[in-house]
C-alpha cells in the first residue's frame, strides 16, 4: 500500500479538521512545498514563499527571510 501525501494533502486536512479557521496561511521555502501554496489559495488563504525571488512559484506574495515570516506575524497579532 503507497499512502499519496503532500503539504497539499496536509493543508487540505487541516482546512477541513478546523474549519472555523478564518484564514489560512501556507509559508514556504523551496519547490516541495508548491503543492501547500496550491491547496492554501484553492481554499481562499494565502500562500507565502520565503526567501530570494525565483522564477516560477504558485505563491502569491513574497518574503525575503524567517525574520521577516516573524515581522509580518507580529503585525498580524498586533491588529
Amino acid at each position: 500500500l503507497q499512502v499519496v501525501w503532500d503539504k497539499g494533502n496536509a493543508v487540505t486536512w487541516i482546512k477541513e479538521a478546523i474549519p472555523q479557521a478564518r484564514l489560512a496561511l501556507f509559508f514556504g521555502d523551496d519547490v516541495a512545498d508548491e503543492a501547500g501554496f496550491s491547496a492554501v489559495q484553492e481554499s481562499g488563504g494565502i500562500g507565502v514563499f520565503v526567501g530570494s525571488a525565483r522564477e516560477t512559484t504558485g505563491a502569491t506574495h513574497r518574503l525575503d527571510s524567517p525574520e521577516e515570516v516573524a515581522e509580518f506575524l507580529t503585525l498580524l497579532l498586533r491588529n
